[in-house]
């Protein structure tokens, strides 16, 4: 409440109705919560102002204590930049880097793609539950079963331009 009063806003708490749903609704995605102060929260997002109280996540949790690299790009890239991209998540895995994404087209599923085997992190600007773009369905499922997707929104969350800069922030953590 004190952050949130520094930034001119109320920060109004749900009721604990309410949050007890939101965990049932994680839960039947498959999805489990991961809230600020626990262990594996990422320390270097713990430090923002502006942190998420609550993390919903599918997959290796353990990969927020690698060190990580964010790769992010065009979703319109050439053929060769996709390439070149998931060779270079390849390399960085092979030396234990996690590679953190926003699972969009282009750019972004190719570093996933490179960095499945080694740790890689998807973070999506949605609900945990919903693969967006549709047609990166095959890498979420991918990414659910051998990495780490996290959201900050709530389930059901569809996604919105107005989010993607507020996914970016935890991107770039």
């Amino acid at each position: 409440p004190e952050l949130s009063a520094r930034g001119g806003k109320k920060l109004t708490p749900i009721s604990l109705d309410q949050a007890e749903d939101e965990l049932h609704a994680a839960a039947d995605t498959g999805a489990n919560l991961l809230l600020f102060g626990e262990d594996n929260y990422p320390d270097r997002l713990a430090r923002f102002e502006d942190a998420p109280i609550a993390l919903t996540y599918m997959g290796d949790i353990s990969l927020l204590q690698k060190p990580a690299l964010a790769i992010v790009g065009a979703r319109n890239a050439s053929l060769n930049a996709c390439r070149l991209t998931e060779a270079y998540a390849r390399a960085l895995g092979a030396e234990s880097y996690a590679i953190i994404s926003g699972m969009a087209r282009g750019i972004d599923r190719a570093a996933h793609e490179g960095s499945l085997a080694t740790g890689s992190i998807a973070v999506l600007a949605n609900g945990i539950d919903i693969a967006y773009p549709k047609d990166n369905t095959d890498i979420y499922e991918k990414l659910g079963a051998n990495g780490l997707i996290l959201s900050e929104m709530r389930v059901g969350t569809q996604p919105a331009s107005r989010l993607f800069p507020i996914r970016n922030r935890i991107i770039a953590s």
